[in-house]
């Protein structure tokens, strides 16, 4: 049996194929256009806060080390950085999902070498804020994206470390 002994009138068929393209259209507008979201989305929370899960895993310690900083770690709101190899040369983002005075934990979209010296600082700021100068002391994978432990080579009076929130 053949379709052309079918009792359907031709434009059935093309109104059945012009629904199935427009089924299929609509699907893969859904599937495939999700915008991307940014660094800042991908770290926090719908109500701002780091993603307990992640952060909680990047800043474990070894059970027999503990915890090695030498100054006290505090929370606080994830604040978009920009982070650079040379301050001449423009800027990549970052947010600073954790600090103390002795550094920052930063999320970034590259890694960073062990040991290489980047300068920071708070993205919404005045053009006279100074670019702080850290130190790669650990980078790892989380997600996709990388977090980051940078000690500062100076430590910052205070004002300037509450600019990293």
């Amino acid at each position: 049996m053949s379709f052309d002994s079918l009792p359907v009138p031709t434009g059935a068929y093309w109104a059945l194929g012009l629904a199935a393209s427009v089924t299929l259209l609509a699907a893969g507008r859904s599937l495939f256009s999700r915008r991307a979201r940014s660094l800042r989305e991908r770290v926090t929370r719908p109500d701002g806060a780091p993603p307990p899960d992640a952060l909680d895993r990047a800043l474990e310690r070894v059970a027999d080390g503990g915890d090695r900083r030498r100054a006290a770690r505090r929370g606080g709101p994830p604040t978009p950085v920009l982070v650079t190899r040379n301050r001449d040369v423009p800027a990549g983002d970052g947010v600073v999902v954790d600090r103390s005075s002795g550094g920052l934990c930063l999320a970034a979209d590259r890694p960073y070498l062990e040991g290489a010296a980047l300068f920071v600082r708070p993205e919404r700021t005045t053009d006279g804020f100074p670019w702080i100068e850290v130190v790669v002391r650990h980078c790892r994978g989380c997600r996709d994206y990388y977090l980051i432990g940078v000690e500062f080579f100076i430590r910052p009076d205070h004002d300037v470390l509450a600019e990293f929130g």
